[in-house]
């Protein structure tokens, strides 16, 4: 332990003078303050809340329109339907949930709860389709 330099012979670039010999380094920038403006209101977040539900629902009526309903409901199999329909439902109604919440003060659900909604929603969809691959292939070889 003994074999250690002294830190107090190194140098400090930041406490440099120019009297010293050595040019001084730059002055470490400030730190500002982040503002976020001023918070949403119970009825702005309402009315956002609101938005959402009336875009999902435009969303949902532009799809009907484009594509119709299905007619080949008797051809679908029972995981199909749970795997393709009923998830993408319970996932939608689950959404409708999270949006329309009131959470905690009337300002909807917290942040990492919405954040999770919105990484475990596409998630299931993509085991979904998975595990529809897995049983489709299983069916194909019997």
């Amino acid at each position: 332990m003994n074999r250690l330099p002294a830190f107090a012979s190194i140098p400090d670039p930041l406490l440099a003078t120019e009297s010293s010999g050595t040019r001084s380094a730059p002055p470490l920038p400030s730190l500002r303050v982040v503002t976020f403006g001023a918070a949403g209101t119970r009825q702005d977040v309402r009315r956002r809340q609101l938005l959402a539900v009336a875009a999902s629902l435009g969303w949902l009526l532009v799809h009907l329109r484009a594509y119709g309903l299905r007619t080949d409901w008797d051809a679908l199999t029972a995981g199909y339907a749970a795997l393709e329909l009923a998830l993408p439902l319970l996932l939608a109604i689950g959404a409708g949930f999270a949006a329309l919440w009131p959470g905690r003060f009337g300002l909807g659900i917290g942040v990492r709860a919405s954040a999770a909604w919105a990484v475990l929603s596409p998630l299931a969809f993509w085991l979904a389709a998975l595990f529809g691959a897995v049983v489709l292939a299983r069916t194909a070889r019997a």
